[in-house]
């Protein structure tokens, strides 16, 4: 039988994005923020993030910064400096 796919939650970004059309991209970066933002902050759904607020407006603190800069990085694959959080504060 064929293997089951992965669940997202063990695929990276970077494997998923090649899977859904480049129109679809926006949605789903911004479908994984708020879900890492979320995790973060712990809230039970990424529903809870308002995606036209700054983090520091949601409460993410300068620990919580970190700890979403590394989902992130973990996420994407990326090299992410300390500082993204701050530098795209929305």
């Amino acid at each position: 039988p064929p293997a089951a796919a992965a669940p997202a939650a063990t695929v990276s970004l970077a494997q998923r994005l090649p899977s859904v059309s480049e129109a679809d991209w926006d949605s789903l970066l911004l479908a994984e923020l708020r879900g890492q933002v979320a995790a973060v902050l712990g809230n039970s759904t990424p529903d809870a993030v308002q995606a036209d607020r700054a983090f520091t407006d949601l409460g993410l603190d300068s620990r919580g910064a970190l700890e979403l800069r590394n989902r992130l990085a973990q996420s994407t694959g990326l090299t992410l400096p300390a500082t993204v959080v701050f530098d795209y504060p929305n």
